[in-house]
């Protein structure tokens, strides 16, 4: 006698016509459905017997239905309804597809009553094996910790308090707006980063902590414990349900240490310095008619946004100053797309550009000039050709700076421009490995600065997509005397879902998969050594039972 808690109520949808085909005759029905509920209802998708079948479905108290007649997708209207009605979770309906085997065998009756017999079977066995999966609250609480203030991180936080959390916003300067805050690479830029700064400073639900470097975080989903020092050098906690990571990039001069003494060498925020007031005496003194030249790309390893604010910066030398300009870069029309455009719209201003061949330029600066020498065999130069300056122009690369290294190492990711949506497991956009993480703006990738907002509203929106689920399905099961406490299974997690905690009921501390995080994937069940964990919507021997079931299960 099966567990009628266990047994599957059927519903027969007669639109399929499956009961009414040729052959008449039902025996193998009724021996197939022993000790089953069924029903059978005239047209499922008209929902005009909805309610009469889910009082049947509460009358029987299965937690389990199986329907057969139409394919699922032309359920679809009738299907939420009947779960809500009923308390149950789609994941509890399974069909066999009547419709579709009718139409392909209805003239062939007894291999039609075959085909079917064996697919109900199959279902039936695969359904009283199955264990429901268990639901557990995850209890978010709607607060989220973001660390860095530059524009992804501003619009971040901004779009969070929209959607009704507190923010906890960190900054390791004093200001906020990070490098946009200068306004010479992208004044287009500054302006909107002014414009969010000023509706963050005005939102409540936004507590912006300036002055505090974030380089520590523990916990997991629900319960993130970010570490930060403040201006005097004191530890601050600050713990939240979800972590965004927004930390941007520190630069990192490439003038060569020879030329670093020099007053005719500055390095590309140097030069925005002085562009700050460009209607200033030291700036059009040194930049009304010079020759200049910017260095964009010596080694041919920079990023593309570097190689793009050196081009703009020429531009602007060129335009403003009437500057003569000659760019030294690398690859500048196959480094990244849109960097073909850039290139054109330089050449066109009157900028002369010189793609490097054989290395670097070699500078000496003497008498108040620098020299350059450069290699360029395409062009029939068998020597160096010489070049004077007397104004050098290095850009500066990007680099995460030491606190993020560390904030990124304890939730499992690296650092650096090349780590995040190429190297580590990233399914979708900015969400990281561990689940509540966010990576955004230009310590993800390098990004532009509309592509930075774009970041934040995707993380904003899975934030919001995460609070309005409520419940999270238990996914995965540990038989807990089984388990060795081996660590198998929380070093092959990609999710970070699995921890090993103490139960008070167990002697020793075992794996605990955490519903908040668990996606499901298996890969913990697979590497268990003990066989303790298993797939909670289906065992082992659930497995085993669906094979098995109906004349040979999945043979055809």
């Amino acid at each position: 006698m099966r567990d009628e808690a266990r047994c599957p109520a059927v519903l027969f949808c007669e639109c399929a016509g499956m009961l009414s085909a040729p052959g008449g005759d039902r025996d193998w029905l009724a021996a197939a459905l022993a000790g089953c509920s069924v029903r059978q209802v005239r047209q499922l998708c008209g929902g005009q017997e909805l309610d009469s079948v889910a009082t049947w479905l509460k009358q029987t108290g299965s937690d389990r239905i199986l329907v057969v007649g139409c394919h699922p997708g032309w359920c679809r209207d009738w299907l939420s309804p009947l779960s809500r009605r009923v308390g149950l979770p789609p994941e509890r309906f399974r069909w066999v597809d009547a419709r579709g085997e009718l139409e392909a065998f209805g003239r062939v009756p007894e291999i039609l009553r075959r085909r079917l017999e064996r697919a109900i079977r199959r279902q039936l066995a695969l359904m009283t094996a199955w264990t429901p999966p268990r639901w557990e609250r995850a209890r978010f609480e709607p607060t989220a910790v973001v660390v860095g203030a530059g524009l992804a991180g501003l619009q971040t936080a901004l779009a969070l308090a929209g959607a009704g959390l507190q923010v906890t916003l960190l900054e390791r300067q004093l200001q906020l707006g990070g490098w946009l805050a200068l306004p010479a690479a992208y004044p287009a830029g500054a302006r909107l980063v002014r414009e969010v700064a000023a509706q963050i400073e005005h939102n409540p639900r936004v507590r912006v902590l300036l002055g505090h470097r974030a380089d520590g975080v523990t916990g997991r989903l629900g319960c993130f414990r970010v570490r930060a020092w403040n201006s005097t050098g004191a530890p601050t906690f600050h713990e939240a349900s979800f972590l965004v990571v927004a930390t941007g990039f520190q630069s990192r001069t490439t003038v060569p240490a020879d030329l670093a003494e020099y007053p005719q060498v500055l390095s590309s925020s140097q030069l925005d310095k002085l562009l700050a007031e460009p209607t200033g005496p030291a700036a059009m003194g040194r930049l009304r008619g010079a020759r200049v030249a910017v260095v964009a790309d010596p080694q041919g390893t920079a990023a593309a946004s570097v190689v793009r604010g050196a081009f703009r910066r020429a531009r602007r030398l060129q335009e403003e100053f009437a500057a003569e300009v000659v760019v030294f870069c690398r690859h500048a029309k196959v480094d990244s797309a849109g960097l073909e455009e850039e290139y054109r719209d330089l050449r066109q201003a009157g900028v002369t550009v010189v793609k490097l061949e054989a290395g670097p330029p070699v500078f000496r600066a003497a008498d108040g000039r620098v020299t350059a020498q450069v290699q360029l065999p395409s062009l029939g130069f068998k020597e160096p050709v010489s070049f004077w300056f007397d104004l050098v122009i290095f850009a500066e690369e990007r680099e995460l700076d030491a606190a993020t290294r560390t904030l990124l190492r304890d939730v499992g990711l690296q650092g650096g421009g090349e780590y995040a949506g190429r190297a580590q497991l990233h399914r979708l956009g900015v969400r990281a490995g561990p689940a509540g993480i966010w990576l955004v703006g230009s310590c993800r990738d390098d990004l532009e600065p509309w592509e930075c907002r774009l970041d934040a509203w995707e993380a904003a929106g899975d934030v919001v997509e995460l609070l309005a689920a409520g419940d999270r399905q238990v996914l995965v099961t540990v038989d807990d005397s089984r388990c060795a406490r081996c660590l198998t299974c929380v070093r092959v997690c990609g999710h970070r879902a699995v921890q090993v905690e103490r139960d008070p009921d167990q002697e020793r501390p075992a794996a605990r998969p955490l519903a908040a995080a668990c996606e499901g994937c298996g890969a913990c069940v697979a590497a268990c050594p003990a066989g303790a964990l298993e797939l909670a919507s289906l065992s082992g021997e659930g497995l085993r039972a669906a094979l098995g079931a109906g004349n040979g299960g999945w043979r055809r």
